[in-house]
């Protein structure tokens, strides 16, 4: 449940930093050699490349009911 006013313009600079997050937390778990997994690797990359790539694509349109997420 998130409690914070959150503004919808600020949505791809989160995403952008979940993905940042994401390659944090991927090489605090490559420092432990018994969780190192070259398809876990890969598959984390991938998302967070897709994320990258996803928020060019991202724009806010105002709507009189909310704002709605929509794809280039």
């Amino acid at each position: 449940m998130v409690t914070a006013d959150l503004d919808p313009e600020d949505f791809p600079e989160q995403m952008a930093q979940f993905a940042e997050d994401i390659t944090i937390f991927l090489e605090c778990l490559n420092e432990f050699p018994e969780f190192t997994d070259e398809a876990v690797n890969a598959s984390i990359l991938a998302f967070q490349g897709d994320l990258k790539v996803g928020l060019g694509s991202f724009r806010l349109v105002p709507s009189p009911v909310s704002l709605i997420l929509l794809t280039a």
